[in-house]
């Protein structure tokens, strides 16, 4: 599940932007760390569900 860095629900501007930066060439490079630019940029969070 994806959720705000702070803890809140998405908005559609947030998965808006989550998208558009993944387009990005480089994102797929980025994403080799441990947290990806996409989710930096929007401020995100992937956490697992119990």
């Amino acid at each position: 599940m994806v959720i705000q860095a702070d803890g809140a629900n998405l908005k559609f501007k947030d998965y808006l932007l989550g998208s558009l930066a993944r387009l990005l060439p480089f994102d797929a490079i980025a994403a080799l760390g441990d947290y990806p630019l996409h989710d930096k940029w929007t401020k995100t969070r992937v956490v697992q569900m119990r």
